[in-house]
């Protein structure tokens, strides 16, 4: 496929894009709006859709949609290199709904996971999975509740955010199951979980895995350390399966690096901020060392920008095992080419899939499996 098919395709979206509006395109859980908010946007909604139908474009969103197409462009070189190593079709639209997403944003685009079983799930967990509102509050803003998800069957008890219980649990966002080739962890695995906020995914894992599994979770803000070991005290029989690594992942160990507590937002920082903290690495491929494991199946990592770092610091890991990768690829504009592209650089025969677990332009996910 040529650089122009690439492009050609992208442009041929993006222009039917912009003669439709979308409604019912927010989601609240992610961006609260209040009920009059929520009535003017309805309100503005219809009109644009109105607009629209008659060829009317928004003058003021021009200059921004330009900007963002042409921050695109720039990376056609490296786009389509990815867009031609994935490995099957959906992954390849995925990237371009993520892209046309990007440059439009969601009064242009719906996303694929923005269906009637979406909504119906939103009102599931709000009615039969949650047991108990407001169980703890971390800061700055973050209100959680307790869900239980027999229901779901998952014999999992657990204080979250509503959107985890959607996509880590809903949709299983560390689980590709669109190709004939199927990448997920397994039974009977070990599974390094980096970014273990507040143990949903852990969790998640641990019951993957069974009993004979086990899964190492990096885990090292505090309030986020609180809710999650209380989350793994809640569930006795997949406790013993999960240990806790007090530290961010990164390319080498012993690293003093900083951070602000923002709670799953908390990113690590070069410099020192007014009220930081400072905290010591460590490197995947020493965990496994100083853990005496021979051998690792599947990698996730949502570490908030911090990716490429973090399996820079399991090349080891990866180049011994192979395991399969899930690596979230939405937190830096560029982590979506340069995180497969250092994967392709380890000669290690990966192929790539992609896919997008929310309605809104986060969570896109890059899975990996050795051929």
């Amino acid at each position: 496929m040529t650089t122009q098919c690439f492009v050609e395709a992208l442009l041929s979206h993006v222009a039917n894009d912009l003669q439709v509006v979308q409604t019912n395109n927010v989601d609240t859980w992610r961006y609260p709006m209040k009920p009059t908010e929520l009535f003017r946007r309805r309100v503005y909604d219809g009109i644009l859709s109105l607009a629209a139908k008659s060829g009317f474009v928004r003058r003021n969103s021009l200059h921004a949609i330009t900007a963002r197409f042409a921050s695109a462009i720039e990376q056609t070189q490296d786009l389509q290199w990815l867009y031609e190593n994935l490995a099957d079709e959906y992954s390849q639209q995925c990237l371009i709904d993520v892209l046309r997403f990007k440059i439009l944003g969601n009064r242009h685009v719906k996303l694929p996971r923005n269906t009637r079983s979406f909504w119906d799930l939103r009102k599931i967990v709000e009615t039969t999975y949650l047991k108990e509102h407001q169980t703890s509050l971390v800061p700055p803003h973050w209100e959680l509740n307790r869900y239980g998800l027999h229901d779901a069957g998952y014999a999992v008890t657990l204080e979250c955010l509503p959107l985890n219980v959607i996509t880590t649990f809903g949709f299983e966002q560390y689980a590709y199951r669109h190709s004939p080739v199927v990448v997920e962890a397994a039974n009977g695995g070990c599974v390094v979980d980096a970014g273990g906020c507040w143990g949903d995914t852990a969790l998640y894992f641990a019951e993957r895995v069974g009993d004979q599994g086990a899964v190492l979770c990096f885990e090292f803000v505090p309030q986020n350390l609180s809710i999650l070991y209380k989350n793994i005290a809640r569930n006795p029989l997949l406790a013993p399966r999960i240990k806790v690594i007090e530290h961010p992942a990164w390319f080498q160990s012993g690293i003093s690096l900083n951070f602000v507590n923002l709670g799953p937002s908390t990113a690590l920082t070069e410099k020192r901020h007014e009220g930081g903290i400072s905290i010591k690495t460590m490197s995947i491929d020493d965990v496994i060392k100083d853990n005496n494991l021979h051998g690792v199946d599947f990698i996730k990592m949502d570490v908030e920008g911090a990716e490429l770092e973090s399996l820079q610091g399991a090349i080891n890991t990866i180049s011994c095992y192979r395991p399969k990768l899930a690596i979230a690829v939405y937190h830096r504009p560029d982590d979506i080419v340069r995180i497969p592209r250092f994967i392709d650089s380890l000669d290690l025969s990966y192929k790539f899939y992609l896919d997008h677990f929310t309605i809104y332009g986060e969570e896109t996910v890059l899975f990996a499996i050795a051929a």
